[in-house]
């Protein structure tokens, strides 16, 4: 756990203006953390997706595109198991789910950043999520948490009309 939080100490300077370094510095804390996280993670690995979603936001931050992508793909890989997961309260189960939908958009705005797929590719990516959190959301469940989501998606969608 140490670890996990210098790493996201590291990841806070990084974005009030620290240099890089910072960011090299939050990846060595995350890479430490997953040492120990095979030990001590439940069945649904959830440290195990907010750890593998920070080194990919760390990667991402360093501009280092291939590995940032291999741990997105990882922690999205784990997070859609806490999709729905009935073991849970709906609040819980919605704002796990949310850490879900946050990952999946933070790996599509990298790949717009940097090039990595079409603007086409990049829009239908958006649509599918959208579609995906509309099959997601019941009408009964308290979707406060999911909310914050759904923003995101309009917000990357008016800012595609305007490019």
């Amino acid at each position: 756990v140490y670890y996990d939080y210098l790493g996201l100490t590291y990841l806070r300077i990084f974005r009030c203006g620290g240099g890089k370094e910072y960011a090299n510095q939050a990846q060595e804390a995350f890479e430490k953390a997953i040492e120990y996280v095979s030990r001590v993670d439940m069945s649904l690995q959830i440290w195990s997706g907010f750890l593998y979603y920070n080194l990919a936001r760390a990667y991402n931050m360093q501009e280092i595109t291939d590995k940032a992508s291999e741990y997105y793909r990882k922690a999205i890989r784990i997070r859609t198991r806490w999709l729905k997961n009935s073991r849970y309260n709906i609040t819980i189960r919605n704002a796990l789910s949310s850490e879900y939908f946050i990952a999946k958009i933070d790996y599509i705005d990298m790949c717009r950043k940097y090039g990595l797929n079409t603007e086409e590719q990049i829009r239908q990516e958006y649509r599918n999520l959208e579609i995906e959190l509309n099959t997601y959301c019941d009408v009964d469940d308290k979707l406060e948490q999911l909310l914050y989501v759904r923003r995101l998606l309009e917000s990357r969608f008016s800012g595609q009309e305007t490019n």
